[in-house]
This record gives structure tokens, C-alpha cells and sequence, in this order.
């Protein structure tokens, strides 16, 4: 059985999912539960990916989960998501490299406040990233990418290498 596309579809909730979990993870009190909520949250998004990818080897080639509907209509923009022989292994290594991110903030997690804020920006690279990998339409993949750029600059800067400063300004 393969999701349908709509609102509630299945590349919606790969993309939603870490989103939204990147805007209310932070608000748990304990910072070690925000983490494990999150690897949860990565384990769903994993699994769920996984599952597109075997529909999509399934289907010979063709896009799958596929999702259509009208975005900004003036512009002739258009939400529109699929995922094929080529985005489904992609969006699944994401999925894992993002899990293991969040796995490895278990045993090496920065201090409390920056826990929250780092698996906030992890899971928003997931959903961006996830989002570039299937949109369909110029501007969203656009969108999902600029999504990536910001949070990742701000993980270069703040948690990137401690013995140079000046480097990690640099990088970012």
C-alpha cells in the first residue's frame, strides 16, 4: 500500500515531520529527553523512508508518493513532491545520517541549552534536505535548499571546530 498524495501524504510527513519536531522538541523540559524524542522522531522518518524506497524500486522507475497541489498561483508554483530511483537512496542515507547525528548527541551532547537548539537545527536540515531530495517544482526545491543553508551555517558556527575561531567564522 502506498501513501496518496494530499496533505497528509506520505513525503508530507518525511518533510513535516522533523519540522515540526524541530519546533516543539526544544519546548520538553529535560534535555536528554529532547534528544531521545528526537532519535525517535529520526527512527519514524528512517522507517518511513525505507518504505518509500522499496515502493519505489517496486515500481520500475517511476515516481511514487507523488503529491500535486497549487502553491503560490500567480506564479504558477506548485507543492509538488515525488520520489524516484534516484531521490528515494538519497533521501534514505539522509534519514540515517541524521539519526546517527542525533545518536551520537547521547554520549557527546554540548551544554543543556545547546542541546535543544542543535537537535532543532539537526532536524531541520533533515527536513530540508528530505525536501530538496523530492521536490518536484523549481521554486519549492529552491525553498528546501536556502532551508539546509541557514541552519547549517549556524551549526558551522557555533559547534564547528573549537581550537579555530577564526576558521569556523570563515567556514561558515
Amino acid at each position: 500500500m502506498t501513501p496518496a498524495g494530499g496533505p497528509f501524504g506520505g513525503l508530507e510527513l518525511l518533510v513535516a515531520g522533523p519540522a515540526v519536531g524541530a519546533a516543539l522538541l526544544p519546548l520538553l523540559p529535560d534535555c536528554r529527553r529532547v534528544t531521545q524524542a528526537a532519535i525517535g522522531l529520526a527512527s519514524c522518518v528512517l522507517a518511513l523512508s525505507i518504505w518509500m524506497w522499496v515502493d519505489v524500486v517496486s515500481a520500475d522507475g517511476a515516481y511514487v508518493w507523488q503529491s500535486n497541489a497549487s502553491w503560490i498561483a500567480a506564479l504558477d508554483v506548485h507543492w509538488r513532491l515525488g520520489a524516484d530511483d534516484l531521490s528515494a537512496p538519497l533521501v534514505v542515507l539522509t534519514a540515517v545520517l541524521s539519526w546517527c547525528c542525533l545518536v551520537t548527541l547521547l554520549k557527546r551532547a554540548p551544554e543543556c541549552g545547546d542541546t535543544r537548539a542543535l537537535v532543532a537545527l539537526v532536524l531541520l536540515m533533515e527536513a530540508g534536505s528530505i525536501g530538496t531530495f523530492v521536490a518536484l517544482d523549481l521554486v519549492l526545491f529552491f525553498v528546501f535548499f536556502e532551508l539546509v543553508l541557514i541552519p547549517m551555517w549556524f551549526v558551522i558556527a557555533y559547534w564547528g571546530d573549537q581550537h579555530d575561531e577564526a576558521g569556523r567564522r570563515r567556514a561558515a
